[in-house]
């Protein structure tokens, strides 16, 4: 099996970024829901997810896509706390936040939100 290459990601929507979001909110659709959970894409602005699950008690599971070609320097990580905050303020009943990232080909950090708090839970390499 050959080394995927993001680089070649097809630009969709105008662009690759588009695209990688577009694939994640595509595996958020049919990966696990809250329960009864609706599934929800969010359109640009996207108030910092870019899609969510929401259960019948109104608990809100969200997706957040970066896509990065290179590593990560302060203004990225910049760019992903405001997205945190954005998150935190338009959706209050967020119980859980996974954000897909992509930086370069080497690393992918996912990152969960409980109760307001920021977690890092897994890094692939």
């Amino acid at each position: 099996m050959s080394a995927l290459n993001w680089q070649n990601l097809r630009v969709w929507n105008g662009s690759q970024r588009s695209a990688f979001e577009e694939l994640c909110c595509q595996l958020a659709a049919h990966g696990p829901a809250i329960g009864d959970g609706i599934y929800r894409r969010i359109g640009a602005p996207d108030a910092g997810v870019e899609c969510t699950w929401t259960n019948k008690q109104r608990q809100v599971r969200g997706w957040q896509a970066k896509f990065f070609l290179r590593p990560l320097k302060s203004g990225k990580w910049k760019q992903i706390d405001e997205s945190v905050e954005q998150a935190l303020h338009h959706y209050p009943e967020l119980i859980e936040r996974t954000r897909g990232s992509h930086l370069g080909s080497k690393r992918c950090r996912q990152s969960v939100l409980h109760s307001g708090a920021m977690q890092p839970t897994s890094i692939f390499r």
